[in-house]
């Protein structure tokens, strides 16, 4: 589903498609707001979750609810620890693609954050190829980034939420 954008973010979606600006780069010119840093949250494959979703995690409750419900790595027949993220100043934003196909879970479909006004744009490409395999996965794209006081509004290519 492509959601409506903002003129700022529509631009930074062409300019990014059309330049091949590597989101990886310190400064991306593509990318006006290049001081929004965010990571990949450690280990977010192991989450699998199963329905279409969108989600902003501000509260460690939230994230340990999160993980209760949808964490599978174990060791010996326990869940390993929650990755670790620090709520008084980090918060975790989620884009989850539900059941499909595919080798892995990883999509790396968040590709930047943009502050316009109050709002925190989060812009989604759309879920990438999983790969040839045939497995049942549920790709997702786990970030974390400063906690900011913003309403936080997910645009570009998303995931078909019921």
């Amino acid at each position: 589903m492509i959601k409506k954008l903002s003129a700022l973010a529509l631009t930074c979606l062409f300019l990014f498609n059309m330049t091949g600006c590597d989101e990886n780069d310190p400064i991306c010119a593509c990318d006006p707001t290049a001081d929004i840093r965010f990571s990949n949250v450690e280990s977010y494959q192991w989450f699998w979750i199963p329905e279409p979703s969108t989600m902003v995690i501000t509260e460690e409750i939230d994230w340990l609810n999160l993980w209760i419900e949808n964490w599978t790595q174990e060791v010996e027949g326990e869940k390993t620890a929650p990755p670790d993220i620090d709520f008084n100043t980090e918060m975790v934003i989620v884009i989850s693609w539900g059941m499909s196909s595919g080798c892995h879970n990883m999509s790396e479909s968040i590709k930047f954050l943009l502050l316009e006004n109050d709002t925190l744009y989060v812009v989604s490409t759309g879920l990438e190829d999983l790969g040839l395999c045939e497995m049942v996965v549920y790709p997702l794209h786990m970030v974390k980034t400063a906690k900011r006081d913003a309403v936080v509004e997910f645009i570009g290519d998303l995931p078909d939420i019921p």
